[in-house]
């Protein structure tokens, strides 16, 4: 039996609330909330992505590029 990996695309603004899901499931502390995955998404200096197996996100990456720099951090 062969698993499918899964599969990794660009985070939107539908995917807030299933972003702001998952990292409840993950993390107890320094939470990124609903509004701040929004303005990353809508306004920031970033780049989301999230990945998935069927129907379920299972990963989110976030780059938040520092300005004025080649730098950025990943998450």
């Amino acid at each position: 039996m062969t698993t499918r990996p899964p599969s990794i695309r660009t985070a939107t603004t539908a995917d807030v609330d299933a972003l702001a899901a998952l990292e409840d499931r993950c993390f107890y502390d320094d939470r990124i909330s609903r509004r701040q995955f929004r303005h990353l998404l809508t306004r920031g200096h970033a780049a989301l992505f999230v990945a998935e197996h069927g129907d379920a996100m299972v990963g989110s990456l976030v780059l938040l590029f520092s300005r004025g720099t080649s730098t950025a951090r990943l998450y």
